[in-house]
Formats: structure tokens, sequence, C-alpha cells
């Protein structure tokens, strides 16, 4: 559980979250962030964090999928970038601090939320 525990310290200490397409959000230069969606409540942070969840068992597949991804977190607090992650629809996630990508223990249930908040899920071929 130390990448979970690593990821969850980092992600409680947000006072918001912006999302963007993968690679849109530039601290510096925000101004030019495509942001899809912001969340600035703790009770939805809580819930958000709690949907990433991965499996760290996951990682001795090492796993490096071939897509940039669908969608980037950015976890600030007040202004300072604290960590992003990215959400590979369906199931996966990908955060610099882990050596491949992380099967997310419920990708479905990141996805409901994420579409509550008013993302569009991807198509898929």
């Amino acid at each position: 559980m130390a990448y979970n525990d690593a990821l969850l310290a980092r992600i409680s200490q947000a006072t918001s979250m912006l999302a963007s397409p993968v690679g849109g959000f530039t601290p510096r230069r925000r101004a030019d962030t495509t942001a899809l969606f912001t969340v600035s409540v703790p009770p939805d942070l809580d819930t958000l964090a709690g949907h990433l969840s991965f499996d760290e068992r996951s990682l001795a597949d090492e796993t490096a999928l071939m897509t940039p991804g669908h969608l980037q977190l950015n976890f600030l607090s007040r202004r300072a970038l604290l960590t992003s992650v990215v959400f590979i629809y369906p199931d996966f996630l990908r955060w610099p601090e882990l050596p491949f990508d992380a099967r997310l223990v419920n990708g479905r249930g990141l996805a409901a939320w994420l579409v509550a908040q008013g993302w569009q899920l991807p198509e898929m071929p």
C-alpha cells in the first residue's frame, strides 16, 4: 500500500482539483489551461481520492499502455500543484511516481464520478 498511501497523502492536502486534457495544464501558464471542470468541495475531493485507489500488485505486470490517457487530474493547494494523475479509461491510472501504469480498483466508479462532474466518456473502438 506504499504507493496508494503516498498518492492519498498528496491528494489529502489539496484544496481543489482541476481536470484538463492530458498535457493541457501548465502551472506557470494557467491562462493557457483548458479546464474541463474544477472541484473544490472537500467531500467531493474525498470521494475522488477514494476512487483513485489502485491495485499495487498490478505493477508487477509492468503495464505501460501506449496511450497518453484520457483525462489529467491536477491536485492543487491554493495555487501550488501538488501532483497530477492521468486516468486511462476505463481501468488504469498513470502517476509519475509509479514505475508503470496501475490498474484501478474501481475504474468504473471513477468514470461514473467524473461523468457526474460533467466529463464525457471517450468513444471506445
